[in-house]
């Protein structure tokens, strides 16, 4: 194994390959002019955020452009532990938060991600009358594809009793929020029930 599989210093990490695709299909390895990474995440939040920034002396954003909807590709790791992939649920690039122009014929571009399904969420609405056990009908929610659609592995509790909801014209993360604030563990006592 090599050296770069073991923690040398305090804040080692593995990036592999950061990729951005274009809405147009054009992918642009920036590992060279990555200047820096920023992941963001909560536990009371139900999706990743971050930020890079680039400095962009090859053109890069003029010959994607950034629109604010490319697909951001890549992975994250500290040795060996586990790892953060964006590689089979990508991130997506929102929102160009900054573009200084730093030398001649360079800019230092700021860009904001997100998870896909932060950016589902946004742009869906459920209005629907749902049935059944909580942990059930966030299990839909996030499954669906006329909701969030997420293909990611999930871990639900199951959760006690039966009940119903209407949704009133709420987005699936805040549908979620309000379905929480009823939710009980079926095991009695579990402390760990979030």
């Amino acid at each position: 194994m090599s050296d770069k599989e073991y923690i040398q210093h305090p804040g080692d990490f593995i990036l592999d390959g950061i990729l951005i695709v274009g809405s147009s299909g054009i992918r642009i390895e920036i590992g060279n002019l990555l200047q820096e990474l920023n992941i963001y995440q909560d536990i009371t939040s139900p999706y990743m955020s971050g930020s890079i920034l680039l400095k962009d002396a090859a053109g890069v954003s003029s010959a994607l452009p950034f629109l604010g909807q490319e697909r951001l590709i890549f992975s994250l790791r500290t040795p060996g532990r586990r790892k953060i992939d964006f590689n089979e649920y990508h991130a997506i690039i929102y929102n160009v938060g900054k573009r200084v122009h730093s030398a001649d014929k360079a800019q230092t571009v700021l860009l904001n991600f997100t998870s896909l399904e932060n950016y589902k969420n946004i742009h869906t609405k459920i209005s629907k009358s749902f049935k059944g056990e909580i942990s059930s009908i966030v299990q839909e929610i996030l499954s669906s594809p006329n909701f969030i659609g997420s293909r990611k592995s999930l871990n639900i509790d199951i959760t006690q009793p039966i009940r119903k909801f209407v949704i009133p014209n709420l987005r699936p993360f805040q549908a979620i929020n309000v379905m929480k604030q009823e939710a009980i563990s079926k095991e009695e006592s579990s402390p760990h029930y979030l």
